[in-house]
């Protein structure tokens, strides 16, 4: 368990979003999309929102207040599950690793996230599915 706070926010993204921007039908399809996109660490729970899965990527802690249709921005000091740092492949009902973070902790760019999530509920509106 983690809590966001003064070094990081975490936001979370339905998996429904992530496909249809990656134009990815699965989490194991999306991660080297992601990888090419985001420049920080993500991870995939299989049971969050409603049970349908989401992404969630860690952010600067200035993100925190950042507000978009189709997200989570955890409060500080939430409780965070998160994968042991060498899952990074599915494994059971647990979280994994799409893009595991780096010695270096560096996190995503906002503006990156935001392009993913905007061009997923773009896709999903004009009723863009997953390939």
């Amino acid at each position: 368990m983690l809590r966001p706070g003064a070094w990081y926010t975490a936001v979370s993204v339905p998996a429904e979003v992530v496909h249809a921007a990656c134009e990815a039908a699965s989490p194991e399809d999306c991660a080297p999309v992601l990888a090419s996109l985001l420049d920080g660490p993500v991870f995939y729970g299989p049971v969050g929102f409603r049970q349908e899965g989401g992404y969630t990527a860690l952010l600067p802690s200035a993100a925190s207040d950042w507000r978009e249709p189709s997200v989570v921005v955890l409060p500080a000091r939430a409780e965070l599950l998160v994968p042991a740092p060498e899952v990074l492949a599915p494994c059971g009902e647990g979280p994994w690793w799409v893009i595991p973070p780096d010695r270096h902790m560096r996190l995503c760019t906002p503006a990156r996230l935001k392009g993913i999530v905007r061009r997923g509920r773009e896709r999903i509106a004009a009723g863009g599915e997953p390939s």
